[in-house]
């Protein structure tokens, strides 16, 4: 896209905003004593600490999308992804601050998902490169719809160590700016970019707040949601790019759940079983383990840009997928045996 002044503008507000504002939730949930995640058996942390940053980030998002409305109206289906967004952010919040049923969260997690859908429209295509293109039909509208769906909680799931959501997080959001699917997702990819990095100084290890799920459930649905701005011909490569960036913040929820479904233990329960996880020892630093897996993201994002460039190349970017998460697997159980 284009790098206006309006453009740059509207970024450096989304930065400056969501520094201003999670500075502003941390002092209100340390001075209130509200908003507090005390650890439990999920918990990759051993003291209390404040939640709640990301309301920071979303705001630093809606504020730099509205300046930038001046330069480029957003269009419909970005709209409606941007009115998603605030549903899960409001939902997240209510979560953080009152436990909320899961019952409730996905219908309107599945309701906002439906309405965006109906706008964007279906994916043409299997997201796989060739011969597995196949067309989906009337199976093209609930992909998108269970896609959506289901990045929104895996990267839920995810935001259990300092700086890893978040480091993931920017460098999906680069690779959208690169990749230049629409002006669209380009403007949004940027200013969400442009709030993780007011946020995280804040979240790096030792952490002072987490993003909570006012944070983890919007920039999950926004990156799930950004592919479906591509142009339709276009947007099943652009759901491929997506999958690949987030290769460990997929694959590593399935695995856990498939793991815990066969042993019969529930699968709402609190665990420490994720393989992020189990690099972490009581009172390990995060450092290490964000910093290797955020670099992973990184080149998991290039090779889903490359993929989204040069479709031919899509299986061998599948290939460095599978391989990354498998050295992730292995060196996740070695480390847990020992």
């Amino acid at each position: 896209m284009r790098m206006e002044a309006s453009t740059v503008a509207a970024v450096f507000a989304a930065g400056a905003a969501s520094t201003i504002l999670t500075f502003v939730v941390l002092q209100a949930a340390l001075g209130r004593k509200i908003l507090i995640d005390s650890p439990n058996e999920r918990s990759s942390h051993e003291r209390p600490k404040p939640r709640g940053g990301g309301v920071g980030v979303i705001g630093g998002l809606v504020l730099g999308a509205s300046i930038g409305l001046g330069a480029h109206p957003l269009s419909r289906a970005a709209l409606f992804l941007l009115l998603g967004v605030l549903m899960c952010a409001a939902v997240g919040l209510w979560d953080d601050l009152r436990v909320l049923s899961v019952g409730p969260r996905l219908a309107v997690q599945f309701a906002v998902s439906f309405l965006l859908v109906l706008e964007t429209g279906p994916l043409l295509s299997l997201p796989l490169p060739g011969p597995l293109d196949v067309p989906l039909g009337v199976v093209g509208f609930v992909f998108p719809l269970l896609w959506l769906v289901g990045v929104t909680n895996f990267f839920n799931f995810m935001d259990g160590i300092d700086g890893l959501a978040t480091g993931q997080a920017i460098a999906a959001g680069v690779m959208v700016v690169a990749a230049g699917w629409s002006e669209d997702s380009s403007l949004l990819a940027l200013l969400l970019v442009g709030g993780l990095f007011g946020f995280l100084p804040f979240n790096w290890w030792p952490s002072r707040i987490f993003l909570g799920d006012v944070g983890s459930l919007p920039i999950g649905f926004l990156l799930a949601g950004l592919p479906l701005l591509a142009p339709a011909q276009d947007r099943s490569r652009a759901v491929l790019a997506m999958a690949i960036s987030l290769t460990l913040f997929l694959l590593d929820p399935v695995v856990t759940l498939w793991r815990r479904w066969r042993r019969g233990v529930p699968l709402g329960h609190s665990h420490r079983e994720h393989l992020y996880q189990r690099f972490l020892g009581p009172g390990d630093p995060h450092r290490a383990v964000a910093s290797v897996l955020v670099f992973a993201g990184l080149g998991l994002s290039a090779a889903g840009w490359t993929v989204y460039r040069w479709p031919p190349l899509g299986w061998a970017g599948i290939a460095v997928a599978a391989v990354a998460f498998g050295v992730e697997h292995f060196l996740a159980q070695r480390r847990a045996g020992r």
